[in-house]
């Protein structure tokens, strides 16, 4: 019992043995040690939030296991009403989503926040902005998907080999959706950090995406290929093997929050000079 009580305690309170940093600390320490350091005490109450999250992604990853079954049927009938359903599928998660940034966003600065109490606060203070926020998601996806089968593959009739104007207006949309992927790192956790209007928030988050692009970009490729490549993973899992799903399960939503929210951090710290509203004591 002494065993399994010592990893269930350490799972949710994180390393008891290591000492939590100062803010003086905080500021002194670079970014990248800061990030290993925090991962090290927060590594179990990291998988458990995964554990969470997972629970209100269910929908939505039946819904992707379904899309990838019918995907040649829905590129050859332009199956949108799928993309629309996973879109709508997204909401489950987002004020779920809202809470773990919440979290995540403070453990990120080495700082105290309790695993349910502040998830769950997370998601009181700003399910608003995340459903709202998940629904300019789920458009942002299915004009993706529209885009790519209007400019790319022939879809929707002749418009695929219209020329130099067609190319240029679909990869216009590429750039667009990717930009607001990369602005999705750090809108929800300036959500829950500051504040601010929504309006407020994607401004800003635009600003700070533009003015680090290289970096933000380097960042979105790696925090995002986790996430994605692990959720694929889990997708094409019951085709292959189901130890598939584990990564994802355990740890592909909260190690890329994890990425995203030190990075959106360090921006914070360099551009914003926080008034902090929405940090955990």
């Amino acid at each position: 019992m002494g065993l399994f009580g010592g990893m269930f305690s350490r799972m949710y309170y994180g390393n008891p043995n290591q000492p939590e940093l100062k803010r003086k600390d905080v500021e002194r320490e670079s970014r990248f040690k800061l990030f290993f350091t925090v991962l090290g005490v927060r590594f179990w109450p990291l998988v458990l939030l995964n554990l969470i999250f997972t629970v209100f992604w269910i929908p939505f990853l039946y819904v992707s296991i379904m899309f990838f079954v019918q995907l040649e049927t829905a590129i050859e009938s332009f199956g949108i009403m799928i993309v629309v359903t996973l879109a709508v599928a997204l909401q489950l998660a987002g004020p779920v989503w809202a809470g773990m940034v919440y979290v995540i966003r403070t453990w990120a600065d080495d700082a105290h926040a309790e695993m349910w109490s502040d998830l769950w606060y997370g998601v009181r203070k700003n399910w608003k902005n995340a459903v709202i926020l998940n629904l300019i998601n789920g458009v942002v996806m299915i004009l993706f998907v529209m885009d790519v089968m209007f400019y790319f593959s022939g879809g929707f009739g002749a418009m695929a080999g219209a020329g130099l104007l067609a190319g240029a207006m679909g990869w216009l949309m590429v750039i667009c959706c990717l930009v607001w992927l990369m602005m999705n790192m750090i809108m929800m956790p300036m959500a829950v950090r500051y504040d601010l209007k929504l309006r407020q928030v994607i401004k800003n988050a635009l600003l700070l995406s533009i003015a680090e692009l290289p970096r933000t970009l380097g960042i979105f490729l790696l925090a995002g290929g986790i996430f994605f490549g692990f959720l694929l993973l889990f997708v094409w899992a019951p085709f292959v093997s189901p130890l598939l799903m584990l990564p994802f399960v355990v740890f592909g939503m909260s190690f890329s929050l994890m990425i995203s929210c030190s990075y959106s951090n360090f921006l914070f710290d360099k551009y914003m000079k926080p008034k902090e509203q929405g940090t955990a004591e």
